[in-house]
């Protein structure tokens, strides 16, 4: 089973965003699980990624992809990471450039830039398409 793990500044939970991402979890139930880990300040957030190996920043200055080269990206990144996959989203201020720097790969969800409540919502619809797509669904048709 693949594990994607994510990591968001911000404040935690919210009530109308938690519904929706748990819509997308629960129907990759038994084939990817996503730990969450919702952080404070970017202070927590540099703490945390020291116990991490590889990541990827979520940031409006990183490499845009199509939903299918999305799909591959994923796909290559689980395998090369033993079915895992680490994912960073900043605060407000986005990701502080020394967490950028080291980096194994920089992604743009858009030239927009969203709050990281909706920057989680998109990143786990598009992994959720980016599975549909490995097992050939037309769901990101």
């Amino acid at each position: 089973m693949l594990k994607i793990k994510i990591y968001s500044v911000g404040k935690g939970k919210n009530l109308w965003l938690e519904p929706a991402i748990t819509t997308y979890s629960e129907r990759l139930h038994g084939t990817l699980s996503f730990e969450w880990t919702l952080l404070r300040d970017d202070t927590e957030l540099k703490q945390a990624l020291k116990k991490s190996g590889s990541y990827t920043c979520l940031t409006p200055n990183g490499k845009e992809y199509t939903t299918p080269e999305f799909a591959s990206f994923i796909e290559r990144e689980t395998i090369a990471g033993g079915a895992q996959m680490t994912f960073v989203i900043g605060g407000a201020e986005g990701i502080p450039p020394d967490i950028l720097s080291r980096s194994s790969h920089k992604v743009s969800l858009s030239k927009l830039t969203f709050p990281h409540q909706i920057a989680r919502l998109i990143l786990v619809e598009q992994i959720y398409r980016a599975i549909q797509i490995q097992r050939g669904t037309p769901y990101h048709k």
